[in-house]
This record gives structure tokens, C-alpha cells and sequence, in this order.
């Protein structure tokens, strides 16, 4: 029995997650916590079968979480008809540590290459709503478990931009003439966010980070993302947000400075040999900046003169002190993932990162471009 991520049989998604989510000692109580955890009402289960109406009986949740059998199509009914909501799965997943979301992070990509470890609560609410699709036939249901499933996705994308959403939206109401305050101070004394998200346009992505807004909770219970004139007008602000909010961030630059610094210095002295070289693994930058010439071409050009010195210098770097490659690596990449979420265009992120590299290191923006280039044919970016 697999669903999303095409190879993942159940039996090794409960397994992947019942330690980590405490989901019981045995399989067959695990099995009744995991599907209490997406049903809002609570499933009929019983030892053995007998007279009693149950949903699942003991032998049948043991075998479907060892592999041996799968969910049926009246399970699936029974399932749906308790209300079927993958939320609180994704919920319980993303409250895990970040080591422990790591790890499912690494038993994930196998089926899912690429996806980051910010995406994996979400990833097993849309699993259990893709395995339950796989087993049923009625396009009713589908219906239903698509419906489900998407308002779970669009709950986890709202909880993992609040705190930027908030930061870009400012202290106050950004709709116009209003000032009202998006926080306020409890009974002990501590800042409490009183804003609502909400979509700009309710025909849009709703889980898209350039289609949502943070309002106050006046003017967001009286938006509907349905008045043209409003939406115009809300999408003006939104970009000028976005806009003073990108130019007011700084990345960290987590301690590579020194090391990005010496690379860029040593470009002042690049050998024209090696710049003439011609760079030996297939080119990517095409399949990876697909709607933007301009910035293809130009990626395309520093990486084509630069690759090869850049690579080199990295690899003498990494062996003569140990991990040095792998340390810029992981950071250039963390820094690209903390702005993949805020709906930027790839041109935004990849000025934002060039930035960030000329405010860690003091050197000048071209230099800079080109090491972002040498990482966006490394797949680090983008």
C-alpha cells in the first residue's frame, strides 16, 4: 500500500513516525492514536469482531500497519464519514525538535528529492490524504480528501510564514486608513499578536506568500478577497511591504566570512588556464531558472568562465582544513531556504543572497554574484 512519494509503503510511514510521535506501545494502539489524530470524530475499535458496530478491530489495524493488508474501501468511508482533517498530523509532526524532523527528513527524500525539513510535517499530512485516494474509487471522496487535505496545506503554509508575514506586514494595520495596532500586551505584560492573515485574493493561491497579508482583525473579518477595487488595491501595499521588507533584511552570516572572504580574494589572482577551462559536469542553470532569460544568461556566463576556480579553490580549501566546502555549503543553502518561503521571484533571492555575501564579507557585488552563481550550479540555490 503506497501513496505519496510513489515508493513509501504504509507500513514503513507508521513505522518512520510512531516513535517520534509516542503514537503507543503496540502497533494496534498506535494505529488507533494515528487515526484519531486525523479524524475529528473518535472511530468505533474493538478487540474482535463481534456484534458491535466497530470501525476496526485489533487484527485489522495490526496487519494494515505491518504491510499485510491494506486499508479497504469502506475504511476509507468510515474514515471520511468521522471527518477525516490531516491537520493535527501535520500539527503533532511540526511541534517535533528539528533533529528529530531531520531524520524523517533523510527517510523522505528517497521518495521525495528535494523536498527541505520544513516541508516534512506537511509532506505526511499530504501522504495519509494521497493514501486514502489511492484506495478509493468514488469521486465524491476524492473530492472530499482533496478538499481536506489542501485546507491542511494551506493552515501549515500560514503557520510557517506568520512570523515573516508579521515582520513584513509592520506594528500596524497596513490597509489604508487604518493604524490599529497588530499586537497587544496581555495581563502579563507580554506582546501578543492580535493580526489575521489573510488571502488577498480569494482566486489565488491561498497558500502563496505574495497572495497574504496580515490586517488587523477588523479589517481582515470584513475582507472577503473577492471586491476587485480591494484587491488591487491590497496587492499595491503588498508590494511595497515586500519590497521595504527585502531591503531591510540581513542574513547571518554564521561565522563563514573568513573563508567566503578568502575566496573572493583569491578571484583578484584567478590563473587565466584554469578560467579558460572548459567546465566539465552538464550545465544546470537552464532547467533551473526557467522564467527569466536575462538572469539565465547571466548565471549561465560567470558560471561557464568561473566554475572550474571556484570548485578548485573549495576542494583545496576542504581538504588542507577539514569541512570547509561542506560548512559554506550548508550555509549558502540555509540562507537560500530562509527566503524560498516569501513568494520572491528568483532574481529578489538571488540579489537578497548576493547582498548578504557583500555585507558578510566587505568585497565588492560582482565577485560576490559569482560565488552565488558557482552555488546555483552546485544545486544549493534554486
Amino acid at each position: 500500500m503506497t501513496a505519496r512519494g510513489g515508493d513509501m509503503e504504509f507500513k514503513d510511514f507508521y513505522a518512520m513516525l510512531a516513535t517520534p510521535l509516542r503514537l503507543g506501545k503496540n502497533r494496534y494502539d498506535g494505529m488507533r492514536n494515528l487515526l484519531d489524530m486525523v479524524t475529528d470524530i473518535q472511530l468505533v475499535y474493538a478487540e474482535k469482531k463481534t456484534d458491535q458496530d466497530c470501525d476496526f478491530t485489533k487484527s485489522k489495524l495490526q496487519a494494515i500497519a505491518s504491510g499485510t493488508r491494506s486499508f479497504e474501501p469502506d475504511e476509507v468511508t468510515r474514515i471520511l464519514d468521522a471527518g477525516f482533517d490531516s491537520w493535527r498530523l501535520v500539527e503533532a509532526v511540526d511541534r517535533l525538535s528539528e533533529k528529530i524532523k531531520r531524520t524523517l527528513l533523510a527517510k523522505i527524500e528517497p521518495y521525495e528529492p528535494g523536498i527541505t525539513v520544513d516541508l516534512v510535517a506537511q509532506w505526511c499530512g499530504d501522504y495519509f490524504g494521497d493514501l486514502l485516494q489511492s484506495v478509493s474509487d468514488d469521486p465524491a471522496q476524492i473530492a472530499q480528501i482533496q478538499a481536506s487535505t489542501e485546507q491542511a496545506r494551506i493552515k501549515g503554509t500560514w503557520q510557517r510564514l506568520a512570523e515573516s508575514l508579521f515582520a513584513e506586514a509592520g506594528a500596524m494595520c497596513p490597509n489604508l486608513n487604518c493604524m490599529t495596532p497588530l499586537t497587544t500586551v496581555d495581563d502579563a505584560g507580554q506582546s501578543k499578536r492580535i493580526g489575521q492573515i489573510v488571502a488577498i485574493d480569494a482566486d489565488e493561491d491561498l497558500a502563496g506568500a505574495q497572495n497574504l497579508i496580515v490586517l488587523c482583525p477588523q479589517c481582515a473579518s470584513s475582507y472577503t478577497g473577492t471586491n476587485p477595487e480591494r484587491i488591487v488595491t491590497l496587492k499595491q501595499i503588498k508590494q511595497q511591504l515586500s519590497k521595504k521588507y527585502a531591503q531591510s533584511i540581513t542574513l547571518d552570516p554564521r561565522g563563514i566570512e573568513d573563508e567566503i572572504r578568502r575566496v573572493l580574494e583569491s578571484m583578484t589572482r584567478a590563473d587565466r588556464v584554469v578560467l579558460q577551462t572548459k567546465i566539465k559536469e552538464p550545465l544546470t542553470i537552464s532547467q533551473k531558472i526557467t522564467d527569466d532569460p536575462d538572469l539565465q544568461d547571466e548565471v549561465t556566463s560567470r558560471v561557464t568562465r568561473w566554475f572550474n576556480f571556484i570548485d578548485k579553490k573549495l576542494t583545496d580549501m576542504d581538504y588542507a582544513e577539514n569541512w570547509t566546502f561542506e560548512k559554506i555549503r550548508h550555509e549558502v543553502k540555509g540562507q537560500y531556504l530562509r527566503l524560498t518561503d516569501r513568494g520572491w521571484t528568483k532574481e529578489e533571492v538571488f540579489d537578497c543572497l548576493t547582498r548578504w555575501l557583500v555585507e558578510t564579507t566587505g568585497e565588492k557585488p560582482r565577485p560576490c554574484a559569482v560565488v552565488i552563481s558557482y552555488f546555483v550550479q552546485k544545486c544549493e540555490v534554486f
